[in-house]
């Protein structure tokens, strides 16, 4: 059994093709690598290039000189294959392009033990489903299809031919892969062959609210990883899943104060850990310590703040010159009670209640409009005032440039750095009285110029690229640079 890797050097639509790197290796080095996997312990690489084969010889394959007329990007692996059966007429020739190095090597092994019972007179080629929709001069072949029902199929860079044979006659079908072919293609496969397994942890329940559930979702995303999920003291309506137990490559922890205990039982499952919103004693013991709410940590400022994509992007909030209208919004839970409580005040013609998705409300309140689960950046542009806590929702806000009115839940809330930023921000709930709340409501609605310098000054808070930067931290870990 012979493994022939055919790597040229020239390549039109990706220069030096087949020294592309992924993971860290020459896509020609990966073709030996699944030759060897799959038990092939004769392998060798054929090539005009003089740095592909200083490259297979560096790893120590046999490397063989393709003739010039061989070399052209018009020759057909069976002209290659032909080529070699003038000296190997007996042998099994197990042909693997540089451009699968997503193939997987039992597949090899699977269709090998095969053939080799009734060998065959032709070659077989590596086939996958094809459920694009196909044309062919100008008619169509085929409608799109799901993989399993499709009877298409695109060859994918793999051929074995058995003693004698010259030509391919015969498929093996096995699951999608991609050929690589274009720079997107290569990109497409260096970002699925990079995936790592990062689970969040996250905290959603009646007490802490469900802004971290929401960020975990939005980190979910954006990561292009494997992502689990560790749900702890999570009410069950706030569960994600796929749920994750066991090691990691790296964690992401949001979990409000984590103990050093605690810190140094992710650091044994994973190598790397980033903590979020994190001031316990163990953020010392991650890796990166980012905080979006609070002035502390390696990483900190608004411009961390995850946000939904409803929220980014928007144009500029519009200030009425008379305002009538107030949004009240308090969170998932809102655990002080602050949506019956405002949403009593007579503070505007108009005053929309977001009910509290971890809980029920009911409306007694004649002159407030009661909403669940509404599009919340919609609502805000639609209102003049928002009145909320102190958390993930003032960062939504200043997104939208909503002038907002801020009561903080509890005293955690009270520390969060963007309070009187581009906000009035009343102080903890149980010190506010209802009048000041009536009063800084009204003062806010009466006065355009007001609302118009705090709508200028919060939307400066954010910039709708806390995510992103969120995600190259956890890249920049995860390839140690």
């Amino acid at each position: 059994m012979i493994g022939l890797v055919p790597a040229r050097g020239g390549s039109r639509g990706i220069p030096s093709k087949n020294l592309q790197t992924i993971n860290g290796l020459p896509l020609v080095i990966h073709a030996c690598r699944i030759l060897a996997d799959a038990g092939i312990d004769d392998i060798r690489v054929s090539t005009d290039d003089p740095q592909i084969a200083a490259t297979a010889e560096a790893h120590g394959y046999e490397v063989e000189d393709r003739p010039p007329e061989l070399a052209g990007d018009d020759v057909s692996i069976d002209q290659l294959v032909a080529w070699y059966r003038q000296e190997e007429h007996d042998s099994w020739l197990c042909v693997v392009q540089p451009t699968v190095p997503q193939l997987d090597p039992y597949d090899l092994v699977d269709a090998l033990e095969h053939l080799a019972d009734d060998p065959p007179p032709y070659g077989v080629a590596f086939t996958a489903p094809e459920s694009h929709i196909i044309w062919q001069d100008g008619h169509m072949i085929g409608p799109r299809k799901q993989r399993q029902d499709s009877t298409l199929s695109r060859e994918v860079g793999v051929r074995i031919y058995p003693p004698g044979a010259t030509e391919i006659d015969l498929s093996w079908p096995i699951e999608p892969i991609t050929d690589i072919d274009t720079p997107g293609d290569l990109a497409a496969v260096r970002s699925e062959m990079g995936r790592k397994t990062v689970p969040i942890r996250y905290t959603a329940n009646a007490t802490v609210g469900t802004g971290h559930y929401w960020r975990a979702r939005q980190l979910a995303d954006l990561l292009p990883h494997d992502i689990r999920f560790d749900a702890v003291n999570t009410d069950p309506q706030w569960l994600l899943s796929p749920q994750h137990a066991g090691s990691a490559d790296l964690i992401i922890n949001d979990t409000l104060d984590t103990s050093s205990d605690v810190m140094l039982e992710l650091r044994r499952r994973a190598p790397h850990v980033i903590a979020l919103e994190d001031l316990g004693a163990g953020a010392r013991f991650a890796d990166l310590s980012i905080n979006a709410l609070y002035s502390t940590g390696d990483r900190h400022g608004s411009k961390w703040s995850v946000l939904r994509p409803e929220f980014i992007g928007l144009p500029p909030f519009t200030v009425l010159p008379i305002a009538k209208s107030v949004l009240v919004s308090f969170g998932g839970t809102d655990p002080a009670r602050l949506t019956e409580r405002v949403a009593g005040l007579d503070l505007a013609p108009v005053t929309t209640v977001i009910v509290p998705p971890g809980r029920s409300v009911t409306n007694t309140y004649h002159r407030a409009q009661f909403l669940s689960m509404p599009h919340m950046a919609a609502e805000m542009r639609d209102h003049d005032l928002l009145i909320c806590s102190a958390g993930r929702t003032v960062l939504e806000a200043a997104a939208v440039g909503i002038p907002t009115l801020v009561i903080a839940q509890n005293e955690r809330e009270t520390r969060h750095a963007h309070l009187n930023d581009g906000n009035v921000y009343l102080g903890r709930a149980e010190f506010v009285t209802d009048d000041q709340i009536a009063t800084a409501a009204g003062t806010i609605l009466g006065s355009a110029s007001l609302r118009s310098d705090l709508s200028q000054r919060c939307a400066s808070l954010v910039d709708g690229r806390g995510g992103e930067r969120i995600a190259f931290e956890v890249e920049r870990l995860l390839r140690g640079l």
